[in-house]
């Protein structure tokens, strides 16, 4: 079948432990909440994480300064529908109502 894959690299910081994107479409899913999609399948590609911050800390290590970069893991996603392109929406009212759905599943999302 016919499915969305999203393919992303999400920070990982101890300060912004987020659950995943494909944890809180399956707790929307789980709750009935319409205009969601729906949830396939998601996870963490194994062994793959950036280094970049790393080698940045050990060519400026006497530097004194701290690096800015943080550690991303790479992620996918996959969900049943597929949207479309903007220059396909017939009119603003289109446009209009898929995002008050967005925002209906973001309030829903952070009760």
């Amino acid at each position: 079948p016919f499915a969305y894959l999203k393919d992303c690299w999400r920070m990982e910081h101890e300060r912004s432990k987020q659950e995943p994107e494909g944890e809180i479409l399956a707790y929307l899913n789980s709750k009935g909440v319409q205009n969601i999609p729906t949830l396939l399948c998601h996870g963490d590609v194994p062994r793959q994480k950036t280094v970049s911050q790393k080698i940045w800390q050990r060519v400026n290590a006497e530097s004194g300064r701290k690096c800015q970069m943080k550690e991303h893991q790479h992620y996918r996603l996959v969900v049943n529908e597929v949207g479309k392109p903007i220059h396909e929406f017939l009119n603003g009212k289109q446009l209009v109502t898929i995002l008050s759905d967005c925002v209906f599943g973001a309030f829903y999302s952070s009760l």
